[in-house]
């Protein structure tokens, strides 16, 4: 899993040999049982994971008291509530483990003592925090802009094995819409 883990960062940025080396003591392999919590909403988020495999799934409960999706965390992305791990404020959502998962963790101190000693965990960690950002930006706009069926689409052509992967109801969620919508939009989305 650590190759997988190196193979991400040098997507990312051009790896440095001794703050990998300092960087593989500190990360710790967890795993995670399907329907356990990486984080539930009102704790503060103290580690952040990169998954190696498995998928995790983000979300909020709306004032209704409905789980709200928004997103989707699978094999070589990263995963943390990055509101609460960057604050330290209690976190607003909560992440589950759709699927038994194993992430590669660090926790907040050992990140930070990184952070203190290696000029590349600074870039990286810049890069990552943008790339989140822009994300989100940009599942904000299409949440305005695209309507369910695009956004179906989307998976559809970007992420198909979320599909199998992902209860209905939770596609649906993420879709914002409901369940039996969903399945009435998939055949007509099959018959075209």
């Amino acid at each position: 899993m650590w190759q997988l883990f190196i193979d991400f960062i040098s997507k990312i940025c051009v790896p440095d040999a001794a703050a990998l080396e300092a960087a593989q003591q500190v990360f710790t392999t967890v795993s995670i049982r399907k329907g356990a919590y990486f984080i539930r909403e009102g704790e503060i988020c103290t580690s952040m994971g990169f998954i190696g495999h498995g998928l995790c799934r983000s979300f909020y409960v709306n004032e209704k008291g409905e789980e709200v999706t928004r997103c989707f965390a699978k094999e070589g992305e990263m995963e943390t509530s990055f509101q609460s791990f960057i604050s330290g404020e209690p976190s607003r959502l909560s992440i589950i483990a759709m699927e038994d998962t194993t992430l590669l963790e660090i926790n907040k101190r050992s990140l930070d003592e990184l952070l203190d000693k290696y000029l590349f965990w600074n870039q990286f960690t810049r890069v990552l925090i943008a790339r989140e950002y822009l994300k989100m930006t940009q599942q904000a706009e299409d949440s305005k802009t695209d309507s369910a069926i695009i956004k179906y689409r989307k998976i559809l052509e970007l992420e198909p094995d979320l599909l199998q992967r992902v209860p209905l109801h939770c596609i649906a969620s993420y879709l914002g819409i409901s369940s039996r919508h969903l399945t009435r939009m998939r055949k007509a989305v099959t018959l075209h």
